[in-house]
């Protein structure tokens, strides 16, 4: 925001043009404003690895005012006895603008985008649910000339996701 004031003496007897004695102040006004955080993530649910974009729509963003942003991931729950495995990539890091986060382990991450400027904290909060990819085993299908009609059993089927076996 610019604040201009103009000043005009009207009542100059050395100067017959008032014009000449106007003066001009400009002045910058920074409005800083208090911090909503928010961002959009490209996908919250996949199976590991999987990254994930955080892209940061907080409106601080064209503040004239600096804002700090931090990222975090805090790990919720497991699935197939997993700790949680995550890592910043693409150059981004805790305290990028955006970021890009691997999740190398399955289970439900909580994505947190933390905005802080002079005029407060604000914080922003997503879950990330990542799942870990289904592994089959199958009885041995005879080889066959011509066509052939099999019927295959499922020996084995884990998952850490969902117990059901499929048909």
């Amino acid at each position: 925001i610019q604040l201009v004031v103009e000043n005009q003496i009207v009542d100059n007897p050395f100067n017959p043009d008032p014009q000449c004695d106007a003066d001009t102040i400009v002045k910058s006004i920074c409005v800083v404003p208090i911090p909503d955080a928010s961002f959009n993530s490209s996908n919250t649910f996949g199976c590991f690895p999987h990254i994930v974009e955080m892209d940061n729509t907080s409106n601080t963003l064209n503040s004239c005012d600096t804002a700090l942003y931090t990222w975090a991931v805090n790990f919720l729950e497991g699935a197939c006895d997993s700790i949680g495995d995550w890592e910043f990539i693409d150059g981004s890091f805790a305290n990028s603008i955006d970021a890009s986060i691997q999740f190398n382990s399955p289970g439900e991450y909580e994505v947190i985008l933390i905005t802080d400027n002079r005029c407060g904290i604000d914080t922003a909060v997503t879950n990330v649910t990542i799942a870990s990819s289904p592994v089959s085993v199958i009885d041995t299908i005879p080889n066959a000339c011509d066509d052939a009609l099999v019927f295959p059993e499922i020996l084995e089927f884990t998952t850490c996701n969902d117990p059901s076996t499929p048909t």
